[in-house]
């Protein structure tokens, strides 16, 4: 909504985006949506690309490549795999709005999200 659109790679760049903002933030639009509302963001600007390459550009640049290989930076996190502990406390801190799943359109989409609503469309 806040990028007036919703394809996948646009979906994508806004993951970025979210990122970008921060734990707090990121957290907060997990469980409450509508409190994306309160971020200062201006129409179409919530897109961040280049965030969803950090790990990458930090690993690449940490083993000195120059020439990127994806599938050997992606292997090479598998020695590090968390542990069922680690795991269990990353998904007690997480909390997901109650209807995180349910199914909208452009017609709903203004009762779930008010706020956004009001301030995007």
């Amino acid at each position: 909504m806040i990028n007036g659109g919703c394809s996948d790679d646009g979906f994508d760049y806004f993951r970025g985006w979210l990122i970008a903002q921060g734990k707090r933030v990121f957290m907060l639009a997990l469980a409450e949506p509508d409190s994306l509302a309160e971020v200062d963001v201006e129409m179409d600007d919530a897109y961040n690309q280049e965030m969803l390459a950090v790990g990458y550009d930090a690993y690449f640049k940490k083993m000195g490549m120059a020439q990127r290989n994806y599938a050997t930076a992606r292997n090479a996190g598998s020695e590090y795999e968390l542990s069922e502990d680690e795991r269990r406390a990353l998904r007690e801190e997480i909390h997901y709005a109650s209807d995180i799943n349910r199914t909208w359109d452009e017609v709903s989409v203004g009762a779930m999200v008010p706020k956004l609503f009001s301030k995007f469309s």
